[in-house]
C-alpha cells in the first residue's frame, strides 16, 4: 500500500487543520511513516502512543528550527497527534494498492532523458541570470574583481550562474542514485531523501556544501532516529536505526569546513556515498561518463580527446585523489570508449 498525498491533504483540510500548518504536518507523517516497518504498522499504534511518538517526528523535522520557524513547530507539534489518529482511522481512503513502479535500468539509453532535463535547465538558468544577475549582484564587488566595469559584469554573471546550478544540481544529481539502485526508497521530506534498509539519508552536492547550523541539526535528528528503536512503547513498530548524509561527489580532503570532517559516520563522501546507495562505486564513474558522452553527441563540435581525457582527470582527481592507477582504469573502460572520437 502506497499513500496517497493528494487525498491525505484533502483529508486534513476536511478536519479542519490550518492551511499554514498542514504542510509540516503532511511532512511529519510522511517521515513517520517512512520510519516504521510499513506503513500498515500505523494500524497497530495505540493511540495513547501519538503524544510521544509526534515530539519525535517533529524533532526529526525541525531538529534545530530557526527564530521564524519555532512557532510553527509548536503548532505542528500541537496537532500532529491529532493527525496521527485521523490517518490511522482513514486508513483505507488515505493509502492505495501498490502500483507497479517502472524503474528503468541503468544505462546510458535510460540516463539521457536526465541529461536533457539537466540541459534545460541550464540553459533555463543562463538566461534568467543573464537578465537579473546583476541586479542581484554586489555592487562593490563588481566594480573591483577586474580591470574594467564591463568584465567585472561578466564575472558576477558567471559567478550568479554557477552558484545557481551548484545548487540545482544537487537536486538533480541525487535522482542518478535511484537509477541504478532500485531498492532505494525515494522519501523527500523533512531533508530525508532515501531510505535504504534501516537507513535514512539526505542526499547533497559536494563536499562544503553544509554550515555548522546544518551540522548540528543533522547530529540532533541523528540521535533522535537511532533512539527510536529503543522506545518501550512503539519502538518494535520501527524499522530504521540510522541517519547519514551523502555527499554527492568529492573526497573528504576536500572539504574544507572543518566540521564535516571524522564526523563518525554522520557525513559519507563520493566513493562512500555511491558505494552505500547503489552497491558499486564505479556507478559515479559510469553516470559521469554517460553524462560526458551526451555533451559530446549533442555538440556541433566535438570535444578533443585530449580533452575529454582531462575530464576524466577530473573525475579522477575528485573522487579518488592523484591516482594513477585509476585514471588509467578510468581512461580504458569500455563506457569511455563509447564516445565519440576516442577509439
Amino acid at each position: 500500500m502506497v499513500l496517497d498525498k493528494k487525498i491525505l491533504r484533502k483529508k486534513l483540510l476536511e478536519n479542519n487543520f490550518e492551511k499554514k500548518i498542514h504542510g509540516g504536518i503532511s511532512i511529519c507523517l510522511e517521515i513517520g511513516l517512512t520510519i516504521l516497518k510499513s506503513n500498515k504498522a500505523i494500524l497497530e499504534f495505540e493511540d495513547a502512543w501519538f503524544d510521544r511518538f509526534s515530539e519525535t517526528l517533529v524533532d526529526i523535522w525541525l531538529p534545530n528550527p530557526r527564530d521564524d520557524e519555532k512557532q510553527k513547530k509548536i503548532q505542528v507539534k500541537k496537532h500532529l497527534p491529532a493527525a496521527l489518529k485521523m490517518l490511522k482511522k482513514n486508513y483505507s481512503e488515505i493509502f492505495s494498492a501498490k502500483e507497479d513502479v517502472i524503474r528503468l535500468s541503468p544505462k546510458y539509453e535510460n540516463a539521457k532523458t536526465m541529461f536533457i532535463k539537466w540541459d534545460t535547465s541550464v540553459n533555463e538558468t543562463k538566461v534568467d541570470y543573464e537578465q537579473d544577475a546583476i541586479r542581484l549582484a554586489n555592487p562593490f564587488l563588481t566594480i573591483s574583481v577586474e580591470e574594467t566595469v564591463s568584465k567585472g559584469i561578466e564575472l558576477q554573471k558567471h559567478a550568479k550562474i554557477a552558484s545557481s546550478l551548484e545548487t540545482k544540481w544537487g537536486s538533480w544529481g541525487e535522482e542518478a542514485l535511484a537509477l541504478f539502485n532500485k531498492k532505494l526508497i525515494v522519501v523527500h521530506a523533512g531533508r530525508i531523501d532515501y531510505r535504504l534498509g534501516s537507513v535514512l539519508y539526505d542526499v547533497k552536492s559536494g563536499p562544503n556544501v553544509l554550515n555548522l547550523r546544518d551540522l548540528d541539526g543533522a547530529r540532533l535528528k541523528r540521535g533522535k532516529i537511532q533512539a527510536l528503536s529503543k522506545e518501550k512503547t512503539y519502538g518494535h513498530l520501527i524499522g530504521i536505526d540510522d541517519f547519514a548524509i551523502g555527499i554527492i561527489y568529492g573526497r573528504e580532503e576536500l572539504a574544507t569546513k572543518p566540521w564535516m570532517r571524522n564526523t563518525g559516520g554522520l557525513i559519507i563522501f563520493g566513493n562512500e556515498t555511491w558505494k552505500t546507495l547503489t552497491g558499486n562505486s564505479w556507478n559515479a564513474f559510469k553516470f559521469f561518463v554517460w553524462h560526458l558522452r551526451y555533451m559530446n553527441e549533442k555538440s556541433k563540435q566535438k570535444t578533443k580527446p585530449v580533452e575529454l581525457a582531462h575530464a576524466v582527470k577530473m573525475f579522477v582527481d575528485s573522487f579518488y585523489g592523484d591516482d594513477e592507477s585509476i585514471l588509467n582504469k578510468a581512461l580504458s573502460d569500455p563506457e569511455f570508449k563509447k564516445i565519440k572520437g576516442i577509439s
